[in-house]
């Protein structure tokens, strides 16, 4: 995979202001020698537009407000929303030619399911020419606010299927920290209602808490008070995941109303691949897992719809 031709825009000019602002900082140049290396190319990416907004500003997508951030992962400040799109578009990218077996610069679609404020999205029309992207979540705020400036078809979904696409019509088909919200009725429904949508011999990739989520939960205070759950609820349902495959935690009812969108039982999903092998089964072929592959603490899920 080719990491840095992904991560550079194809404004005119761009390379051009990447080399001047390497040789004008030392800083840069001790920790990244060649100008043109992928490293480089990310910090442009992520710092470029915060510390040289009026040279890069035009040759990157707009960061989405703050209240925009606030209702979807990635942080809240604008350098760690872009931080954790860049490291989430690589590892998605390197999970589709892992799992597809296929170039991802020869996509032609992707959908991101619960996409947010296009915090992953934004970077596909920055590396794949031509390519078509769709997004859609359930806060019509941050769907206005894509499709207003960002490149692609966006839409509001409804807490239970159907979604408004077609059949076979995607390529790749993403959801970050979806599933790790959904009740098992949803969680169901929506893995079918995903599959529905991928081509066939497309790709699906999924995201959960698992097992290490639990553990992890169960040893930091700031973990409990971002996912609204005790320790001692984290560390009983650890014993009990390996024995029921998937737990489910209801949040606070006052949470979910300022979520502006997410259905009423609403709250922290935990499953492994036991569930995933069994329960999603008629619907998708499961192709792999990678343990903490998003962010050191979700699961990742690579899947083929049957």
């Amino acid at each position: 995979m080719d990491l840095a031709t992904l991560l550079t825009p194809r404004g005119e000019g761009f390379l051009e202001q990447l080399r001047t602002i390497h040789a004008n900082r030392p800083d840069l140049q001790e920790v990244y020698p060649d100008p043109l290396e992928v490293g480089m190319r990310q910090w442009m990416g992520v710092n470029g537009p915060l510390e040289y907004p009026e040279k890069l500003g035009g040759f990157y997508p707009p960061i989405p407000p703050e209240n925009l951030r606030h209702t979807a992962c990635g942080g809240l400040t604008e350098q760690s929303h872009l931080y954790s799109s860049v490291e989430d578009f690589r590892v998605v990218c390197e999970l589709y030619e892992i799992y597809a077996g296929r170039p991802v610069a020869e996509l032609g679609s992707v959908y991101d399911f619960g996409c947010g404020c296009g915090r992953l999205l934004r970077w596909f029309p920055v590396g794949i020419e031509g390519i078509q992207c769709v997004g859609s979540d359930v806060r019509k705020a941050s769907i206005d606010w894509c499709g207003d400036q960002l490149v692609g078809r966006y839409f509001t979904n409804d807490v239970q299927p159907p979604l408004d696409l077609e059949d076979d019509s995607i390529d790749l088909v993403v959801s970050l920290s979806t599933f790790s919200h959904f009740n098992r009725r949803s969680n169901l429904a929506w893995i079918r209602e995903l599959a529905r949508v991928c081509k066939p011999g497309g790709l699906i990739l999924i995201t959960t808490h698992g097992a290490f989520a639990l553990a992890l939960i169960s040893r930091s205070e700031e973990h409990q008070k971002g996912l609204f759950m005790e320790r001692a609820r984290s560390v009983d349902f650890l014993r009990r995941l390996q024995r029921e495959h998937f737990l489910f935690h209801v949040v606070p009812a006052d949470l979910v109303e300022k979520l502006d969108g997410p259905e009423a039982e609403y709250g922290q999903a935990f499953f492994n691949e036991r569930f995933v092998q069994e329960d999603w089964k008629p619907h998708v072929e499961v192709l792999g897992s990678v343990p903490v592959g998003l962010g050191l603490f979700q699961d990742f899920y690579a899947l083929r719809p049957r």
